[in-house]
Formats: structure tokens, sequence, C-alpha cells
């Protein structure tokens, strides 16, 4: 088979900066720019809360200071009356109060009823603020009966001490015993539901992958238009040519698939080699399969648009709806069930599911060729 028409493409794609552009920079480039925005603002996020300290005392003091320090919780140190407004004006999630007699208590050994939690019925991180609080509590509340304990041994021995220090001492050597990590902690159990639903090695938790679905389908889009642009004025005279319209349109498309993988393999060695993703062969066979989807379906589009202009508002609409239902932009298919059995019909669930895809892949490429199928039969009857 005569190969000149894809070197002739790929001689003017290499003259052209724009189309390098079009194909290296929006998929991979504007990948790790907004992927970066985004995990960004992911780690920005807090929590807004408001605490109200009746107490006064050293260790509601040290409670406030150690909660403050928490890198998803903003804390707002008010009086009750301000705490009011903000809980009313959703300004934070939930109030705590320290009530008045906390550490007395706490050196008593009562946890019950010493911290007083408002809510709104908007709160939705009340939960989590609470196992935190109570979680610091419990470590001075730990720290306290270890200190008494000590001084007890002590008593019980006959030994003579300054109970003062010796408590001090105790208190202060049990409390650094929780840094770097706490004494006691939880192993919770996941139990997978829906395997579909969580993806194991972890590719869900990092934005890239899921942008890079949708980058990668703009740039196939966009560097489609040829066949628009051309289909009006180069096709008819083509058609009566040596190499024929089949053969031009298969040369010109395989140039750019070239491109299109070779930015997939660019992107799938950066995600690699930053940690993105893990290394894993058969992403990178998932990854390319894709690719071949979305040059199919950007294909087929410009087989049924003359104008450049339509073909554009089309594709974005076309893309724009995909990208939300297939996950592109976040985990749409955790909000329901029906959306969760609808993503097995999108190409994105073939990179953002760990679901089994022996059936899907078979599908899917079969579905893509017909579409070039249908995209030449299309191009070759519009004269």
């Amino acid at each position: 088979m005569n190969l000149s028409i894809t070197y002739f493409k790929i001689r003017e794609i290499l003259r052209h900066p724009l189309s390098l552009v079009l194909i290296f920079f929006i998929p991979l480039g504007l990948t790790l720019i907004v992927g970066h925005l985004v995990e960004k603002g992911q780690k920005q996020l807090e929590i807004p809360i408001a605490i109200i300290d009746k107490d006064h005392s050293d260790f509601s003091r040290l409670l406030v200071e150690r909660i403050s320090g928490q890198d998803k919780l903003h804390l707002y140190k008010v009086s009750g009356e301000k705490a009011s407004l903000l809980l009313l004006r959703n300004d934070v999630d939930s109030v705590f109060v320290i009530k008045k007699g906390f550490q007395k208590r706490l050196l008593n050994g009562e946890r019950e009823g010493i911290i007083e939690v408002w809510t709104s019925p908007s709160s939705m991180a009340e939960g989590i603020v609470r196992e935190v609080i109570a979680s610091e509590t419990a470590r001075l509340t730990s720290d306290v009966k270890a200190a008494d304990w000590v001084v007890k041994v002590f008593k019980n021995l006959d030994i003579h001490i300054d109970q003062s220090k010796t408590w001090n001492a105790a208190y202060g050597y049990t409390d650094s015993q929780w840094e770097p990590e706490p004494l006691m902690t939880i192993q919770y159990e996941q139990h997978y539901v829906e395997e579909s639903v969580v993806d194991k090695s972890g590719l869900r938790e990092s934005p890239y992958l899921r942008l890079w679905t949708f980058f990668t389908m703009l740039g196939c889009f966009l560097t489609s238009d040829w066949t628009v642009r051309e289909k009006g004025v180069l096709f008819l005279r083509i058609q009566s040519t040596y190499h024929g319209l089949v053969s031009y349109l298969i040369q010109n498309t395989v140039a750019l698939f070239l491109f299109h993988l070779f930015q997939t393999l660019l992107a799938f060695y950066i995600f690699v080699k930053t940690n993105i993703i893990q290394l894993r062969p058969e992403l990178l066979l998932l990854m390319a399969v894709y690719l071949f989807i979305c040059m199919s379906f950007s294909v087929w589009s410009a087989s049924f648009t003359k104008q450049i202009g339509s073909y554009y508002i089309v594709s974005f609409l076309f893309m724009l709806i995909i990208g939300i239902l297939g996950g592109s932009y976040f985990p749409v298919q955790e909000f329901s069930s029906t959306l969760l059995k609808l993503s097995v019909f999108f190409p994105q669930n073939l990179l953002l599911s760990s679901q089994q895809l022996k059936i899907q892949i078979p599908l899917f490429v079969s579905g893509s060729i017909v579409l070039w199928m249908l995209a030449i039969r299309r191009l070759q009857i519009k004269r």
C-alpha cells in the first residue's frame, strides 16, 4: 500500500505549530495545568467551625490550639452570640461549646457532657469534626489517667515524691507518646458494595486521568476539522485520483492517530513518573483504545456537518455531555445507581472504572470501526 499521503500529512503537521499545540498542549498541557489547580483547591478546602471556650483553663486552651492546628479545619474562636449568628448564616458548619468546668471534670476522669454541639439542618461535616474533637479530648483524658496512675503507684510503694512534679512529668511523657502518631487508632475495613464504584488502584483519587479523557477527546475533535474543511473542496477531485477518497481519508487519519498516540505515550510516562498513576501496561493499552474511540467519534461527527462553525458547536456540546455522564470532570456515577449503570456505555468507563472490561473493550472497538465505516460511506455519498 502506498503511504505517500500519510508521509505528506505528517510533514504538514510538523510544519504547523498550531497543529502540534492542538495535539500535545491541549490534551497533556491543559490536563497538567487544570489538574494541578484542582488538586491544589482540594488541599486548601477547609471545614469552617466555631468554638466557644467558657472554661478558659489550660486544658481548654490546649484543646482549642490543637483543633486549630488541624489541616482541614478553619476555626473561629467567638462568643456565644456571634457563634449563633455564624451558624444561622451558614458561615460555619457547626459550633462546639467547651463548658465551664471542662478541666476540672477531665482531671476527675469525666468525659461525658463536657462539650456541647450546635448544628443546623445544613451541617454536613459535624460528625467528622466531632470525631476530631473527641480524639483530642480522649488524648487529654488518657494523659491525666496515666499521670494519676503513676502518682498512685508511688504512694502504694510508700516512696516520698513531689506529687506535683511527678504528675506533670508523667503527664508530659504520656502526651509525648502521641507524636508523631496517636497511641490509639481505629482500623476501618472497607467493603466494596459494587466493585465499579471504587478503583482499587487509586486512580479515582486523582483528577488528572479524568481530565485527560476530556482534553484528549477535545484534541481529537479539533484536529479532525480538516474533514469538514476539505470535503466541500477536495473530496470530489480526490475521488477520481489514483489513491481514491477512502485511501485519502484513512491515511490522513492514521497520520493524526500516530501523533495523538505519541501524546498518549508521553502522558502515560509523565503520569507514572509523577506518581499520578501506577505503572500498568494494561492501562496504557486502555488509553490507546480510548484514543481510537475518540478519533472515530470525531471523524464520524465531522461527516455530518458542512460548516466548520457548526462542527465546533456540535462537537463541544457532544463532549460536554459525554464528559459529564462519562465522569471526566467528577465521579458522577457515585451519585446514583442509574448513572452507575449508564456509565458503562461511555468510553471513559474504560479508564475510570475498576470493573472487568473483557466485554467492554471488544464492544467499544467494534463500535468505533462501525463509526469509521459509516463516516467513510457518508463522505463518499455526500458529493
